[in-house]
């Protein structure tokens, strides 16, 4: 659950930080306090946002005093981030009771002791509540301005005959007990026109602010003008800045003086530093303390929260808002890794929270949160504060005195007959509402800020681990060893540069999606104008014209309104839209009872009827964020990949290599026999090759050379994450209808009730349709046309209505039969959990019934003498041979109330059973082969549809090569439930009784079952479910609904899944799969993080192979970028034993050149043709991948060894040629040792060696020949050692001599 956590100012003094409470102080959500400090709570509501689960929010005014941070409060400077807080009692919580009860029977001597008590310092002695206390002082400008209740005499009752005089600290000094005020005594009013202060007074807190409410106002408006006129410097400002410029001159100028050694600007140093070792030490301590401070700002979610303080919400200026990060996969979380991981990273939380008094896990869930500070903004239009969090907006509601989700539901006291009247529809608002709403809802616009390169360069190189990098980089400068600098530079920029290039695409093609331009017309005032896309709120009535929708409506009137949702849905074909049902006026109007009446944002209105300019109109539902594209792209935005093995082991290397680094720093401390200066450099060289560099990039670009390799052959990706998952991938789940099979179908036959066994042709071979069913077939649909003519709506609808030769659409209010023209009263959608549509035409002066769906359901809503006695037989015979049926009866309309208000239900019920409709939907003939290659890729494939299991069954069955271990002899559906909550299991062969299979699965035995049958096993027993699910094959009579259940619970049970869809219907189970695949050819489509433009079933392999390269590109890279740090480390290990090193060219080639091009040749391999029966690795510490990298991490350092133990055998061999304890001269020519030369040769091909090494592999990647790239590559560096070992051999022999 999210959670607005804190409220804060822009301030020095932060406060606390803490998801819960501070300084002992624990308070949750809902406003309660259990600590022993004196804490004051404001309690307010949960805000019900929606289903994205947003918080309830609690504030508290705890001072933060005691916080190592606020020694910096009160610096004139900064005073503009101070809160502006007004003294007041509206946010005290008292206890009513309390007060009743309260006995004021004080001693007197008790009242005397503590009259010369500040503010808050008055100890009440008798422990009741409220308890009394020192009221906060009242400041004037002159004592004759003092109410009549501050005064001496009203503050001492008991001797009001007495003379006082009031000192200037408000305590009063009785000069008839010879009493006088100390000259010393400060006012302490902040105000300096408001200087003097009047007699302190003893109440209860709150009565305090009845008396002197006006005072403490006047007050605080004093101080703040003051605050205004002070001079303001921001952290931010050029002023501040501008302290930077001579800190950085002067560490130029103190290296600058390193490198010259001699220089005369060493001269100038030498009141300063005494010498080179002197001017080392101040680097490195300048290094170390730098390291530590900025990775303390770095770890922060902000380092603005380092100078904010809690406040009030009407003061905030920046509000905490705290998101749970999941840690670790849940069937992965009992491992002793990640126990033990877990132990660790306990330890660095805890003592960070400690620095930072902040807690980022929640005592009570475990869960731990990741925190967001958002900028309160201020609306120049309507002038309301607000802020933005996941592109949801909230703005501040004063009344409420909270900050509230800006959403405004416009069904509120509100129904579709309210809508539909003529009166308002052609008002609109008025302007001042519409300017009202748009204060609280804000512009209609996507809150995300167009990219561009250089931002994503900058955030890029904003991340932690480019600060480590920088200051190793740093460590290079003293030396002024400029080659190793520049490489070191050049190969971070590239690493960063390339992930950052990557980022922005994936970006860019995002904001694509989110562009909202161009003109709307409203009516408002009564009147039709223009406004701005971005202007129009929820509750304008709007002129729906061709184009590109930017908010969710509901339409009103209109005339032949057809759109495209294939951006949005995925659905394929356009849609025809229709005006809200007057029969429904009572009825608050609903997205998905109303589907069919609503236009979503994100879709392409394709045509709307003519006419006037009140034609075609449309309410307005929602706006911005809140529109259905607008949860469907902050989906994509807040969505977290799922967490590999990997995820969590990479933290547990990271820990690993950091205790590598110490080992092999402290082995070169000592082995290096110089000044502890020089060493320091040295182990900081080889502390940085632990590390490597490029590390962070190898991931990010195996998935961007992915993505690229898949839009060459036309499957877009909105988000590049889902490749890696798609390597992982172990249940597939496709849809039937336009997916396995071809998208539209084959009209078969139309029979009675007494012919359905007969043949659908007469003598003359012609399909043979009685004329009661030629009716139905006419009428039943809900087709419309586009200006050309042609019929749009469901494919099955148009296929029936043209086997029908004689019938021909009108227009959306009648069509002919042969010379009959028959109208249409009332049409009736299909609806999903009835599986029924229905229709109201009249023929004459005849009213007639139809209702069209599946055999099921219209065999419940029939009479039952009207179905024929084989009626259930005859539709299994059909579904199990493939045949799509469709049912369809009818009734005479007798009923009084107009056709125009009838409802649904009114006329689906006692029909009289007319006849069956048979539709063949052939398969695509890529299926077989594309289930085939998954099933020998190890991916379990199922079927989730809405037809008839036994159709399902079919495809499987006819098809014997997709699913070769099913035969109709071993297949058991649960067909369904009975009243008593028990399921009917049958063998699919003869309908008979079988076994449950909850209790034993018989061997070489496969499952279905219907929708119905699966919800009830998840309802009551979800493990039996999910274990029943391992064995299923065909989920038939789906709902949308259904596929999502089907597709999240195995999601949750811990299963890499996918799902392959057509759109439309299928749109909730490609969201909730791990890896989406949508059919479509909308490119800028977000229903799915994939799409395929040529709707070709092929691109799930396609996805599936690009997937699995890519996961094994990545582990091979990064099994690359650790070798190279390992070999790197061991070889300046043995140069610092031999006191040698190399020149600055051989450390560029190793440090630069080698790494560089082999890290990012090494991703492009090709994916492999087939897919493989195992799934590639995502452990890093999994056996195959350490028993890799161990394996040849043991060799390299083998060969290294044989070849100094060689070199030493060799009876010209001197060991240190030229004899120096001195290693700060890095700039010995390596040619001058022996060690020198054998090393840089053996370990420098090593980098080569390594990378060719994890570069074989066809097993999840094509042959390594065939990347050709790193082919070239590792031939050019293969010539360039042998032709350097051909002249070290002659300088050796020289050596020698």
């Amino acid at each position: 659950m999210l959670a607005i956590r804190r409220v804060f100012a822009t301030a020095v003094a932060l406060g606390s930080l803490a998801s819960e409470g501070v300084l002992g102080s624990n308070i949750d959500i809902n406003g309660s306090s259990n600590a022993g400090s004196l804490t004051t709570v404001i309690d307010f509501p949960a805000i019900e946002l929606d289903s994205s689960k947003i918080p309830s929010v609690s504030v508290s005014d705890q001072s933060s005093e005691g916080s190592w941070w606020h020694a910096l409060d009160g610096i004139p400077f900064l005073l503009s981030r101070r809160s502006k807080r007004k003294l007041t009692r509206n946010y005290i919580v008292t206890n009513e009771a309390a007060v009743a009860s309260r006995r004021f029977d004080l001693p007197d001597v008790e009242q005397q002791k503590h009259r010369s008590l500040a503010f808050g310092d008055y100890a009440d002695p008798t422990f009741n509540c409220p308890a009394t206390t020192t009221c906060p002082l009242v400041c004037v400008n002159s004592t004759d301005d003092c109410p009549s209740d501050a005064t001496c005499a009203s503050a001492n009752p008991d001797v009001a005959d007495h003379e006082f005089e009031l000192c200037n600290d408000g305590t009063c000094a009785d000069k008839t007990l010879g009493q006088a005020c100390d000259a010393e005594l400060e006012s302490p009013c902040a105000c300096g026109g408001l200087g003097l202060t009047c007699a302190k007074q003893i109440d209860l807190y709150d009565n305090c602010f009845e008396r002197f409410q006006s005072f403490y106002d006047t007050n605080t408006e004093c101080i703040e003008n003051e605050e205004e006129s002070l001079p303001q410097v921001d952290f931010n400002g050029p002023a501040f800045k501008a302290c930077y410029i001579p800190l950085l001159l002067s560490l130029s100028s103190c290296f600058s003086d390193v490198q010259q050694e001699a220089g005369p600007a060493l001269e100038n140093l030498k009141m300063i530093f005494q010498d080179e070792i002197q001017v080392l030490m101040a680097f490195q301590i300048v290094w170390m303390t730098g390291f530590v401070w900025c990775f303390l700002l770095k770890y922060p979610s902000s380092i603005r929260s380092l100078f904010l303080r809690r406040c009030l919400p009407s003061d905030a200026t920046y509000v905490a808002v705290s998101a749970p990060v999941q840690v670790v996969d849940t069937l992965y979380e009992k491992k002793c890794i990640v126990k033990f991981l877990g132990f660790l990273l306990d330890g660095f939380y805890g003592v960070m929270d400690f620095i930072y008094s902040m807690k980022s896990e929640n005592a009570d869930t475990g869960l731990r949160y990741k925190t967001e500070y958002c900028k309160v903004r201020i609306d120049e239009k309507t002038g309301s504060r607000y802020f933005y969090f996941r592109m949801r907006r909230y703005f501040y509601d004063e009344t409420e005195n909270k900050f509230v989700p800006g959403r405004l539901d416009v069904t509120e006291d509100s129904t579709i007959g309210n809508w539909l009247d003529k009166d308002r529809m052609h008002q609109g608002l008025s302007s001042q509402e519409a300017t009202r709403r748009l204060g609280v809802v804000g512009p209609n616009v996507l809150d995300l800020k167009k990219p561009t390169i250089l931002g994503s360069i900058v955030r890029e190189f904003s991340k932690p681990f480019y600060l480590y990098q920088n200051f190793m980089v740093w460590t290079w400068a003293p030396y002024w060893y400029y080659y190793m600098a520049i490489v070191q530079t050049v190969v971070r920029v590239t690493g960063g540069m390339v992930v950052a290039i990557f980022q922005y695409m994936g970006d860019m093609n995002l904001y694509q999606l989110m562009v909202v331009d161009g003109m709307a017309e409203v009516i408002r005032d009564g009147e039709l104008m223009s406004v701005d896309q971005t202007d129009v709120v929820p509750g304008d009535i709007v002129r729906v014209t061709p184009g590109l929708a930017y908010f969710d409506m509901a339409i009103l009137k209109s005339e032949r309104l057809l759109v495209d949702e294939s951006a949005l849905t995925g659905e394929v074909h356009p849609v025809a839209k229709i005006p809200l049902d007057p029969a429904n006026s009572g009825q608050v109007y609903n997205t998905k009872s109303c589907k069919s009446s609503t236009i979503s944002a994100g879709t392409t209105v394709l045509e709307c009827g003519g006419g006037d300019e009140y034609n075609v109109l449309a309410i307005v539902t929602q706006t911005g964020s809140f529109t259905s594209k607008g949860e469907l792209l902050s989906d994509v935005l807040s969505y977290e990949r799922h967490q590999f093995k990997f995820d969590t082991e990479v933290k547990l290397v990271l820990f690993i290599l950091l205790v590598e680094m110490a080992i092999l720093v402290s082995v070169v401390l000592h082995f290096i026999e110089d000044h502890w200066v020089y060493a320091w450099f040295y182990a900081a060289f080889v502390a940085g090759t632990c590390l490597p560099p490029l590390l962070p990039t190898v991931f990010v670009v195996s998935v961007g050379i992915s993505c690229k390799r898949l839009q060459t052959q036309r499957i877009t990706c909105t988000d590049s994450t889902g490749i890696l998952v798609a390597g992982k991938v172990k249940k597939a789940f496709f849809d039937k209808t336009g997916t396995l099979t071809e998208q539209g179908l084959s009209f078969v036959s139309a029979r009675t009730s007494n012919d359905l066994g007969k043949s659908a042709t007469n003598a003359s071979g012609e399909v043979d349709i009685d004329p009661i069913l030629q009716l139905g077939l006419s009428v039943c649909h809900t087709l419309t046309s586009n200006a050309s003519g042609d019929l749009i709506g469901p494919a099955v609808d148009r296929m029936g209505f043209s086997a029908v030769r004689s019938a021909r659409l009108v227009n959306e209010h009648s069509v002919m039969l042969g010379d009959d023209t028959i109208k249409y009263l009332k049409r009736f959608e299909f609806d999903h959990h009835s599986m029924t549509q229905s229709v109201i035409v009249q023929r004459g002066e005849e009213k007639i019934v139809f209702v069209k769906g599946s055999p099921e359901a219209i065999s419940k809503l029939c009479v039952p003498s009207s179905l024929p006695s084989d009626f259930a037989d005859h539709a299994r015979y059909c579904a199990r041979n493939g045949i799509y049926q469709l049912a369809i009866a009818r009734s005479t309309y007798t009923g009084s109330e107009e056709t125009h208000e009838v409802q649904r239900s009114d006329i689906e019920n006692d029909l009289t059973f007319t006849g069956c409709i048979n539709f063949q939907n052939n398969m695509k003939h890529e299926t077989p082969s594309v289930i085939s290659e998954l099933r020998e890729g190890n991916v379990e494939s199922a079927i989730v549809t809405g037809d008839n299991v036994l159709t399902g069954m079919y495809r499987n069955i006819h098809c014997k090569e997709i699913w070769h271990y099913c035969t109709q002899q071993n297949v058991i559906i649960g067909i369904s439930v009975s009243d008593d909550d028990v399921i009917q299991w049958v063998h699919a062969s003869d309908d008979s009784e079988a076994g449950d299979p909850l209790v034993s699965i018989p061997e070489n035995t496969v499952l279905a079952m219907t929708g119905e049958v699966w919800n009830h096993l998840l309802r009551y027993d979800p493990k039996s479910a999910i274990a029943l699910g391992n064995h299923t094959f065909v989920y038939g009579r789906c709902t949308p609904n259904d596929k999502v259940s089907v597709v999240s619970t195995f999601v949750q049970y811990g299963d890499i899944t996918l799902m392959c869809g057509d759109g439309g219907n299928d749109c909730g189970a490609l969201k909730a799969a791990h890896v989406g695949i949508a059919l479509s050819d909308a490119e800028a489509s977000v229903v799915a993080p994939f799409t395929s433009l040529d709707k070709n079933i092929t691109s799930v392999t396609e996805v599936l192979k690009e997937g699995r390269c890519a996961l094994a590109s990545a582990f091979a890279s990064y099994k690359y970028m650790l070798m190279y740090g390992q070999v790197e480390s061991i070889n300046q290990v043995v140069n610092a034993y031999f006191s040698i090193t190399f020149s600055e060219w051989c450390w560029v080639f190793m440090d630069g050149i080698w790494p560089i091009t082999m890290a990012f040749s090494l991703p492009l391999s090709k994916a492999a043709k087939t897919l493989s029966p195992k799934r590639p690795t995502a452990s890093i510490l999994g056996p195959h991948t350490l028993s890799s990298a161990c394996g040849v991490l043991s060799i390299n350092f083998l060969f290294l060894v044989i070849a100094l133990a060689l070199l030493w055998n060799q009876d010209w061999f001197q060991c240190r040629m030229w004899d120096s304890n001195d290693v700060s001269n890095v700039t010995v020519p390596w040619v001058t040792t022996y060690e020198t030369s054998v090393i840089f040769l053996v370990t420098g091909y090593q980098y080569i060696s390594s990378a060719a090494a994890f570069n074989f592999g066809y097993t999840y990647r094509a042959g390594w020949f065939k990347n050709y790239v790193f082919v070239f590559f590792f031939l050019v560096w293969t010539v360039v050692p042998i032709y350097c070992n051909h002249d070290c051999q002659q300088v050796l022999m020289y050596l020698a001599t």
